[in-house]
Order: C-alpha cells, then sequence, then structure tokens
C-alpha cells in the first residue's frame, strides 16, 4: 500500500493594507469618528451610553460618520423601546 504526500503551495492570505471603515483597527486610513453634537440619547428615561452607539456603528454603513452614528443611536433607541 503507498500514501500519497499533497503539498499546498498556495501563499499565505495577507489582509488588506487598510479597511478603511472607521472601525479604529491598525490599518484603518481614517480617524475614528467623533459623535455629533445632537447631546445626549435617551429613551423612556434610559440612557444610551455613547460607547454603545460605537460598537453598534459598524453594523450602520453611511455615507459620512455622522449618518451612521445617528443611524446606530437609532437603532439602540428601538432596541431599548422594544425591550
Amino acid at each position: 500500500m503507498s500514501a500519497t504526500l499533497i503539498i499546498d503551495r498556495r501563499p499565505d492570505p495577507t489582509m488588506p493594507s487598510g479597511c478603511g471603515s472607521g472601525c479604529g483597527c491598525a490599518s484603518a486610513s481614517k480617524p475614528p469618528v467623533p459623535p455629533p453634537s445632537d447631546g445626549p440619547v435617551s429613551v423612556n428615561g434610559v440612557a444610551i451610553a455613547a460607547e454603545a452607539i460605537a460598537r453598534e456603528i459598524q453594523h450602520h454603513p453611511a455615507s459620512d460618520g455622522a449618518t451612521a452614528w445617528r443611524a446606530a443611536a437609532q437603532a439602540l433607541v428601538v432596541r431599548e423601546l422594544l425591550l
């Protein structure tokens, strides 16, 4: 009985040099987006933390940071209303 040895000669995968998504990773070419100055976000007396909005923003692509921030804040407000 003989064995066959298969050698994979594909190059190792590489990450792109800059993601440009604004996520704050080391390869991002843009600085993090500051929150818009619309004031604090709250619903039914529950404050929505800026850190929570910053984490949510990755799920709301937009043409600019302020639009993405507002969409993320709105999503968290709706979530709080449903809870």
